[in-house]
């Protein structure tokens, strides 16, 4: 279905308390006509800020105007939404269109609310389709309206230089046309972004493999060599480690036995009978508790050193023997971290192969998903073929300088292609007139078949911009003109139920015979857009429009 999304009304109230405003209800063609700084350009630009859009306003608007508010159908619901200018603020006051009840605040950074975005897809019934869709892959911003904008609104500045802003945001551009006719799908989008993001991470993963390798390629040590004789070191370790633990043990117990007491022996009395002992003093070299000489030390695996020699009895000799231990201890365990270091970049690149392997894995998974996906899509394929016709046939009734019979739109960029060249390739008018015909087509044919996301409207600032004014110039002119006033006839010449639309043109004059029957507001210098300003003393022209969501 074709997306509806009209305006019926708009207007503006200024600090000085003046305001004006305009209707555009019942009018399927509206016509905003004046010289030269009376303001044609600051209306669509204020007619669009309060839906999240913003723009470089001339100073008559920003010195002079204190708020904006936009009526919209969408959909078939009605509503009024309402900006402040100051200070560019961020907070848009959405009402019902008919009882002006309050319903919510949006906030174009979505801190306090909805962006105005989420807000306009959600009702267009496109969120799912767009407002999950990123740019750039999973990290990249959010699809927002400023990017469905350029399909219906061709602004002053691109009408003769870029279709869509695909000299500026052409991926986007691809995307969101793919999107709305059909040719595409959230699948497709998901599957894209996922291989993108893959093969970006992939590509990543191998730089870092090259650049390890290439260091570790420096240092002569094999990586099996190092692994062989880590594992020793840690054998040889834990075997240090126990013997330390042995000796300290042993060492212990030896201090306990041995150690003086305060009255001079280790026993403070008799184990048996109770026999105060504190006052016994025996001789070197015998038992403190019977005063028999000590025996000799006897071999056995108890006493046994790990070479097989005796284990050491003598406390001295046990501190001596257990010093040993500790420093082959510390020593080992300074081995095994200079191992590590060394290994460290051949285990890091050993991981970084195993997770290339599972990413290029997940590449090939995510690459027949895409495939898959597009599979699916390609059954809407000929709509493309379809729009490439009615873009042609309205191109032979535009008729513009040095065209003969050839116009098509390119099945890859979708862009147009006259008499071979691409749109880049023309003169700056027809260029205009190319571009102007692209859009009617465009919307011409998704009203004729209303199964696209096409937005209901198409908004053109100054289509006569860069013609001249010679015979061939003005018929040109004429010839846009008398096409957008029979924009309506043709459509109702289709066996589609007729779907509402809307065209908003803003253009200094008109040809004798354009629209007849469309709603025409004037502006002059005397009646400008903002009450009380003098245009033509004021500011300079407009910058393009953007969104101010997005980049």
């Amino acid at each position: 279905m074709t997306t509806t999304l009209l305006f019926e009304g708009h207007g503006i109230d200024t600090y000085g308390g003046q305001e004006y405003e305009m209707n555009f209800r019942s009018k399927s063609i509206i016509l905003l006509t004046g010289p030269a700084g009376s303001g044609k350009t600051s209306a669509i630009q204020t007619l669009l800020y309060p839906l999240g859009v913003a723009s470089n306003f001339r100073r008559a608007v920003r010195e002079n105007v204190a708020s904006a508010w936009t009526t919209i159908n969408v959909e078939g619901s009605s509503y009024r939404l309402v900006r402040s200018m100051a200070r560019r603020s961020g907070l848009v006051r959405v009402y019902e269109g008919r009882s002006r009840e309050r319903i919510l605040t949006l906030d174009v950074a979505g801190k306090a609310g909805p962006t105005p975005s989420q807000w306009l897809f959600e009702q267009m019934g496109v969120q799912k389709l767009l407002g999950e869709v990123r740019f750039g892959g999973p990290q990249g911003r959010h699809a927002g309206f400023g990017d469905l904008l350029p399909l219906f609104y061709i602004s002053q500045q691109d009408n003769d230089r870029q279709i869509m802003r695909h000299l500026t945001h052409n991926a986007a551009r691809k995307t969101v046309f793919e999107l709305v006719l059909g040719i595409s799908d959230a699948r497709v989008e998901d599957a894209k972004t996922r291989l993108a993001d893959l093969e970006r991470r992939l590509s990543e993963m191998k730089r870092r493999i090259l650049t390890i390798e290439a260091f570790v390629s420096e240092d002569p040590a094999d990586a099996d060599e190092l692994k062989e004789e880590m594992r020793q070191a840690v054998s040889d370790a834990r075997r240090a480690a126990q013997r330390v633990k042995e000796l300290r043990a042993r060492s212990e117990r030896a201090q306990a036995v041995r150690r003086p007491s305060e009255g001079g022996g280790a026993w403070p009395e008799c184990p048996r009978c109770r026999t105060d002992l504190r006052r016994r003093t025996p001789r070197k070299g015998h038992c403190q508790l019977c005063l028999e000489p000590e025996p000799p030390a006897r071999p056995g695996p108890a006493g046994a050193s790990e070479n097989g020699g005796q284990q050491p009895q003598d406390p001295q000799e046990l501190a001596r023997a257990l010093g040993e231990a500790m420093a082959e201890a510390a020593r080992l365990d300074e081995l095994i971290k200079g191992l590590k270091r060394l290994l460290e970049p051949h285990q890091r690149l050993a991981r970084l192969h195993e997770q290339r392997n599972t990413l290029t894995s997940e590449r090939t998974e995510a690459a027949a998903a895409l495939t898959a996906a597009n599979d699916a899509a390609t059954r809407y394929r000929h709509r493309l073929e379809e729009f490439s016709t009615r873009f042609r046939e309205v191109v032979r009734e535009l008729r513009p300088p040095w065209f003969e019979r050839e116009a098509r739109i390119d099945s890859d960029t979708y862009l147009p292609i006259v008499e071979g060249d691409a749109f880049d390739g023309l003169g700056g008018g027809v260029r205009g007139a190319i571009n102007i015909a692209y859009h009617v087509a465009l919307l011409g044919y998704a009203l004729s078949i209303g199964a696209t996301h096409v937005p209901s409207l198409l908004i053109i600032d100054s289509p006569r911009r860069n013609l001249g004014a010679n015979a061939v110039d003005r018929a040109l002119a004429q010839r846009i003109y008398e096409h957008f006033s029979t924009f309506q006839e043709a459509r109702d010449g289709t066996a589609a139920p007729s779907r509402p639309f809307q065209l908003i043109i803003a253009d200094n004059d008109l040809p004798a015979t354009a629209a007849p029957g469309a709603r025409r507001i004037k502006f002059d210098h005397d009646n400008p857009f903002v009450p009380g300003v003098n245009y033509a003393t004021t500011g300079q022209p407009a910058d393009d429009l953007e969104d101010t969501e997005g980049p």
